[in-house]
């Protein structure tokens, strides 16, 4: 298989409908890692270990490209080594290397043919900024996360125009937007952002981002429910969760699983304890696939069900 078409399939497997590629048995998955050649490839394929939950092949992989020498590579390296830390709980520890991540593309020019998928100095940058305001919207600092989103949408509104760029970072932009938007208190500014993110979602031009599709499904669900709690609120919440879970559950994204069936059990209360024993029992079985500093944050993190 050809560098070009081994890249395009594993852009598929991040990014796009895996399909028929859905890759559950052990082996599959570390031959994902060992086809990979170029640290492109590489990150493609740590991203995809991510996504379905093996932390440790993926952590193995991100750490190495840190020091690639296309900064773009090593920039989202530390981005998503980073995310992976936030996925268990570990926000404080996310922190420096989303710092490090912003450091390798500082003063870089945006401009420039858009990658569909970020994988440009623009996704990067995006990458960074959007995952400091992730941690700092854990931490305590809803502001600050509202300011870094703003940046990152003027940014790329100036490199390429009002709504330009690539689909994945104005994506990320609208979930972590939007949970900035909780955090302040304003429940409505929520599901506008996580509104438009689903619409770039379902607008999206020959692919089909299904694993995007089902964090901004969740997302919005949680700010619908904010909006609305209690007996004011619609069925939708409860339809965009089921949703979500239909994708996780056929494409194997336990990164996601868990945290969806938390929040499934908010939007449906009657078979609630069956849904955080559902997650509880998925957090317990990522554990063995977590390196041991995963493992720990997760153990010591109040947002992993113990």
């Amino acid at each position: 298989m050809g560098a070009v078409t081994l890249e395009n399939r594993l852009r598929g497997l991040a990014f796009g409908d895996p399909g028929e590629l859905r890759i559950t048995p052990d082996h599959r998955f570390a031959g994902v890692a060992a086809r990979a050649r170029t640290d492109r490839e590489r990150w493609l394929a740590a991203v995809v270990l991510g996504a379905h939950g093996r932390y440790a092949a993926a952590t193995t992989l991100l750490r190495g490209l840190r020091h690639s020498s296309d900064v773009v590579i090593a920039s989202l390296a530390a981005s998503t080594l980073a995310s992976l830390r936030r996925q268990l709980g570990g926000h404080a520890a996310a922190l420096p290397a989303d710092g490090a991540a912003l450091a390798v593309v500082a003063g870089l020019p945006l401009t420039g043919s858009a990658d569909h998928d970020g994988i440009d100095v623009a996704g990067a940058w995006a990458d960074a900024l959007l995952g400091l305001a992730a941690d700092h919207l854990a931490l305590g600092g809803p502001a600050t996360a509202r300011r870094l989103v703003a940046e990152v949408t003027a940014g790329l509104d100036a490199a390429y125009g009002v709504g330009g760029g690539s689909l994945r970072s104005r994506v990320r932009a609208g979930w972590v937007g939007a949970e900035a938007a909780l955090a302040g208190g304003d429940a409505a500014a929520a599901v506008v952002s996580a509104e438009e993110a689903l619409r770039r979602v379902e607008a999206a031009p020959g692919v089909n981002p299904v694993r995007h599709r089902a964090k901004t499904e969740l997302v919005l669900a949680a700010a619908l429910s904010a909006s609305a709690p209690g007996a004011a609120a619609s069925t939708r919440p409860a339809e965009l969760v089921a949703s979500a879970l239909a994708t996780i559950d056929a494409h194997g994204f336990a990164s996601l699983s868990w945290p969806a069936r938390l929040l499934a059990a908010d939007a449906d209360p009657a078979r609630a304890d069956e849904h955080r024993r559902r997650a509880t029992r998925e957090v317990h079985a990522l554990l063995p696939r977590v390196d041991p500093e995963l493992r720990r944050l997760a153990v010591e993190s109040p947002w992993v069900p113990a």
